[in-house]
């Protein structure tokens, strides 16, 4: 089957709302820092499917900046409308590195399947119309929570998520 890409006005938006998605830290009782950016995947995947801007937006640095030209609050105002633009938001994510730069830096790689239904599995990829990201996040972190510093993004292949 061919896969079409969902189109968003803004390429921006795909970045940030993926981004978002995927570096929520409000872990605890993780000692482990790479446990702690797993944790905020997973964390940050579970606002996102429930549109909550504000929990998202908790987790972006003040100085948030991507190769996009965005900072915070124009993330921030790409979040809002993408949330009136789409009902609901369904994802699929798979980690495929993390790295612990420094006391207070990792950085993320991560696919990213953007769908207005729900994925069950990869095998769902095949015949619905998704967005594929590869995202490349760079972390920092306060505490025992991550934030998101910045974010680049390139399209990912059906290929890219499978094992």
């Amino acid at each position: 089957m061919k896969t079409t890409a969902v189109r968003f006005a803004d390429p921006g938006l795909r970045l940030v709302l993926a981004a978002l998605v995927l570096t929520l830290g409000a872990c605890s009782e993780t000692p482990e820092p790479e446990q702690l950016v797993h944790l905020a995947i997973e964390q940050a995947e579970q606002l996102a499917r429930q549109r909550d801007r504000a929990g998202l937006m908790e987790m972006v640095d003040a100085d948030y900046a991507d190769p996009g030209g965005h900072d915070r609050q124009a993330l921030s105002a790409l979040l809002r409308f993408h949330f009136l633009r789409n009902r609901s938001v369904h994802l699929l994510t798979r980690i495929e590195t993390v790295a612990i730069t420094g006391p207070e830096r990792a950085t993320a790689t991560v696919l990213v399947a953007l769908a207005g239904q729900p994925i069950a599995d990869v095998s769902e990829l095949y015949r619905l119309r998704v967005d594929l990201l590869r995202l490349e996040l760079l972390l920092l972190r306060s505490g025992e929570h991550y934030r998101l510093l910045s974010a680049r993004w390139q399209r990912a292949g059906l290929a890219d998520f499978l094992p």
